[in-house]
């Protein structure tokens, strides 16, 4: 019996041979652009601590930019994307390469766009790109949120009970046991 030995990268076809490098390549382009953004964000952080963590117009004007970069960072990923299936060939013009990749990375997918057979695979590679993409976004737009003053109040100790951790009145119903 003749046994036929294949070698790993032969059994993927040419969508898995592209689709994986592409999802590698978008998620440093990914994680290294949220490190200009937090940079670029760091650098322009108030030197004082403001009115104490209270709406700030910094702090929403903070967000808005984040918003906006991460939202330019995501489109540039589906340009890359895009741009690969116009070198392919899997996609014959610009416009449609665009509105495939755009759909494809958000898990949109309602054109009538489709790929031929042989990278049907890659379009869901750039599906599951973007689930990637989307979470570590998720995580830097939370760790933002949570930075920022604008959805939290400093948490002041009142001194005459500590262990309160902010500065709300006692409920007169239940008083603080001393002692």
């Amino acid at each position: 019996m003749n046994e036929v030995h294949i070698h790993p990268l032969e059994a993927w076809g040419p969508d898995w041979r592209w689709g994986i490098p592409l999802i590698v390549m978008c998620i440093s382009m990914h994680i290294y652009g949220l490190a200009v953004i937090r940079h670029y964000i760091a650098r322009r952080e108030p030197r004082h601590a403001g009115s104490g963590g209270h709406f700030e117009l910094h702090n929403v004007v903070k967000l808005h930019v984040v918003l906006l970069s991460v939202t330019i960072l995501h489109t540039l990923e589906a340009l890359v994307w895009s741009m690969a299936y116009l070198l392919l060939g899997a996609v014959t013009n610009y416009p449609d390469a665009v509105l495939f990749s755009m759909e494809a990375i958000t898990s949109y997918g309602h054109t009538a766009i489709n790929l031929p057979p042989h990278w049907r695979m890659m379009g869901s590679l750039e599906a599951l790109n973007g689930v990637i993409l989307f979470g570590l976004t998720t995580g830097f737009l939370f760790a933002e949120l949570q930075a920022s003053a604008v959805f939290h109040r400093d948490a002041k100790v009142d001194k005459r009970n500590p262990q309160h951790g902010h500065d709300t009145p006692h409920d007169n119903h239940n008083p603080p046991k001393h002692g």
